[in-house]
C-alpha cells in the first residue's frame, strides 16, 4: 500500500487557506487583476480572442474571471486587415500597431513591435505589402501595400 504524505498535504491546505484570506480583500483582487493583465502572460504574441474580455472580479464572491483562450493565428489576421487602412502611404511597424489596437486587437506578446513585425514580415512573404525602404537604427523600415 503507498504511503501518504500528510505533511505535504496539510502544507498545501495551509497555503490555499493563506491564499483564500489574501483573496477576501478586495484591494487585493483589484492587485491580481493589474499583475495577471492579458499581455505579458507568456504567449508568442500570434493569438487573441475576437473581442477579449477585461479580466473582471466579483468582489461579493471574492472571484476572479480571467480572459477567453486565446485563437491562434489571428495576430496575422489583424495585421492583415489594419494594412488596408493605410490605402497608398506607407507605413511602419509602429503605423501597424496602431492601426490594428484601433481595430480592437489585444497583443498577448509582451513586446508588440516583435509581435507585429512578425506578421508583416508574413505579410511581405504572401506578396501583401511592400517593403519600400530599409530600416536602420533610428530609423524604421517603411512598407506599402502592393
Amino acid at each position: 500500500m503507498a504511503k501518504i504524505n500528510l505533511r505535504e498535504i496539510d502544507e498545501e491546505i495551509r497555503r490555499l487557506q493563506e491564499l483564500k484570506a489574501f483573496m477576501a480583500d478586495p484591494r487585493n483582487v483589484s492587485l491580481i487583476k493589474r499583475v495577471i493583465a492579458p499581455n505579458g502572460n507568456g504567449s508568442n504574441g500570434h493569438q487573441r480572442v475576437t473581442q477579449q474580455p477585461p479580466i473582471e472580479d466579483d468582489a461579493a464572491n471574492n472571484t476572479i474571471t480571467p480572459p477567453v483562450p486565446t485563437v491562434r493565428g489571428s495576430l496575422l489576421d489583424a495585421a492583415d486587415k489594419a494594412r488596408k487602412s493605410f490605402g497608398s502611404n506607407t507605413f511602419t511597424v509602429t503605423d501597424m500597431i496602431q492601426a490594428m489596437e484601433a481595430n480592437g486587437f489585444v497583443f498577448q506578446a509582451k513586446d508588440k513591435s516583435i509581435a507585429a513585425n512578425g506578421a508583416i514580415k508574413r505579410l511581405v512573404a504572401k506578396g501583401r505589402i511592400l517593403r519600400v525602404e530599409e530600416g536602420s537604427a533610428g530609423k524604421p523600415a517603411k512598407y506599402r501595400l502592393l
